[in-house]
């Protein structure tokens, strides 16, 4: 099926290649480049923005998505399942530059456009 990606805008590599793209889509490929994923669609894109930062965990099963708009997402990499999508984590109005998971499962970094550093804790 042809989805109307839009462009490349950031991209992680670990297990898997995660591509964000200008719709706020998030293109799930394996390593022979094959598409698995087609995560998030582009009525969140038009809400949410650009995908501006992406983050995959040690484990390769969660994957992070920072929006240009503000929001969070994360996804559940094994059935493209979203787990949470964050609102909250910063002031609104400012893009998330870089999300990244730590070594402790349970938590994550973001910094906006707005020169903040948060933690994010998940349970």
């Amino acid at each position: 099926d042809k989805v109307d990606a839009g462009l490349p805008t950031a991209v992680t590599v670990s297990g898997v290649i995660v591509v964000g793209t200008s719709h706020g889509l998030a293109l799930v490929f394996d390593l022979n480049q094959a598409l698995r994923l087609c995560l998030g669609s582009t009525a969140t894109g038009a809400e949410y923005g650009a995908v501006s930062a992406l983050s995959i965990n040690h484990h390769c099963t969660r994957l992070l998505c920072g929006f240009a708009k503000g929001h969070i997402t994360m996804w559940d990499l094994a059935n493209g399942k979203l787990l949470r999508s964050i609102t909250d984590a910063h002031p609104p109005g400012t893009a998330v530059l870089h999300v990244k998971f730590t070594d402790d499962p349970t938590l994550a970094v973001c910094n906006d456009s707005g020169g903040s550093v948060f933690e994010l804790a998940f349970r």
